[in-house]
């Protein structure tokens, strides 16, 4: 499944978007608003509540996603 939202919460190596806990591990990838590949500390280091964010993964309980990908979104 697919996920965008503002990131309301960051508690490293979950953020919250939309009230669904988004879980990162060792298979995720980031990418930056240029759809570059960056590192998981890279990513966390720009995260803060207020960032919009795509993550897509695994739905593994209603409120719960393990992200294969999580990308900065630009803010139109």
């Amino acid at each position: 499944s697919e996920l965008q939202g503002f990131v309301t919460a960051v508690s490293e190596p979950s953020f919250t978007i939309l009230g669904v806990t988004v879980e990162t591990d060792g298979r995720t990838e980031y990418r930056d608003e240029q759809d570059l590949p960056i590192t998981a500390a890279e990513f966390f280091d720009q995260l803060a509540p207020g960032r919009l964010v795509k993550a897509e993964g695994a739905e593994v309980a209603p409120t719960t996603l393990i992200a294969e990908e999580v990308q900065f979104e630009v803010e139109d």
